[in-house]
């Protein structure tokens, strides 16, 4: 049996709102924001990663870009040598309408 996705989740659940998506997943980010497209085409949540190694960085970064997402902040998470792994923030990249 395949794992589920959080697109499969969401609809399953009939959860009506998600405004924030925490990945916090070992390297599988890709893998798990493929799986939220739905999710994030439909509610535009904050998306906060912690990416892991620098492909997966790369990856990452493409796969947010083709989504229509924005990184507004991306910080290395470790200053040590045998670490790779990073923090980011996405949001939509539309632009915030103020009244």
């Amino acid at each position: 049996m395949l794992p589920d996705t959080l697109d499969n989740v969401i609809s399953t659940l009939g959860i009506t709102q998600v405004s924030e998506i925490k990945v916090d997943v070992e390297g599988a980010e890709v893998t798990v924001i493929r799986g939220a497209a739905q999710t994030i085409a439909k509610f535009g949540p904050r998306l906060v990663i912690e990416a892991h190694g620098h492909g997966n960085l790369i990856s990452l970064r493409l796969l947010l870009k083709s989504m229509q997402m924005r990184i507004v902040s991306e910080i290395q998470a470790s200053t040590r040598h045998d670490e790779t792994r990073w923090f980011m923030l996405a949001v939509g990249s539309s632009p915030l309408v103020t009244q």
